[in-house]
C-alpha cells in the first residue's frame, strides 16, 4: 500500500474511485481492516463512474457487515451503481460536496458474449437490483427511482431531496 493510502487508512478514510473488481477487493479489505476498532467511525469517499455490478455489490455487502459507523462522502461525480455505495452509508452520515453530480440510471453492463436480448435482460436485472437497494436506503419507491432510469444527472441538492444523501458540505 502506498504511503498516501496508509495515511488515509490511519485516519480511517477509504477512497473508492471507479469500482473495478481489484478496487472492490482493496476497499473490502480496508473496510475489514478497520473492524479492529468498531467504536471509531470511518469514512468512504466515493468519486466513481460506477463499475461492474458484482464489484459494487461486494463493496456494498461489506459495508452492511461493518459494526462501526461508516460515513459516505460523495465528491466529483457519482454515477450509476456507485450511488448505492453513497446511499448505503450510516444514516445521518451520508454527505456530498456541493459541486458533486450524481447520475442515476441503468448501470454499465458488459455486453461481451451476449446477444442483444440477453443484454437487455441483464440491464433490466441490474436496474431492478440497483433500484431495490436505493429504495431500501433512500425511503423512495422503486417506481420513483425507476423514473431516473434514463441516466438523469442530479445536483447535490437534488440528491438530497431524493434521499441519496443527508446533507451537503459547502
Amino acid at each position: 500500500m502506498s504511503d498516501n493510502l496508509s495515511k488515509l487508512l490511519a485516519e480511517r478514510i477509504i477512497y473508492a474511485g471507479d469500482v473495478t473488481e481489484p478496487v472492490a477487493q482493496a476497499v473490502v479489505a480496508q473496510l475489514q481492516a478497520l473492524a479492529c476498532d468498531p467504536t471509531r467511525p470511518a469514512s468512504l469517499y466515493v468519486n466513481s463512474k460506477g463499475g461492474p455490478l458484482v464489484a459494487i455489490l461486494s463493496v456494498y455487502e461489506a459495508m452492511q457487515k461493518v459494526s462501526y459507523p461508516l460515513a459516505t462522502v460523495a465528491l466529483g461525480r457519482v454515477e450509476y451503481a456507485a450511488a448505492v455505495l453513497v446511499a448505503a452509508g450510516a444514516p445521518g452520515r451520508r454527505v456530498a460536496k456541493a459541486g458533486t453530480r450524481f447520475v442515476v440510471g441503468p448501470p454499465v453492463v458488459d455486453m461481451a458474449g451476449m446477444d442483444f436480448q440477453a443484454y437487455l435482460k441483464a440491464v433490466q436485472n441490474h436496474c431492478e437490483t440497483v433500484n431495490g437497494l436505493l429504495a431500501r436506503h433512500t425511503g423512495q419507491s422503486v417506481q420513483r427511482l425507476a423514473a431516473y432510469s434514463e441516466a438523469t444527472e442530479l445536483s447535490a441538492q437534488e440528491a438530497l431531496q431524493l434521499g441519496l444523501i443527508d446533507r451537503i458540505l459547502g
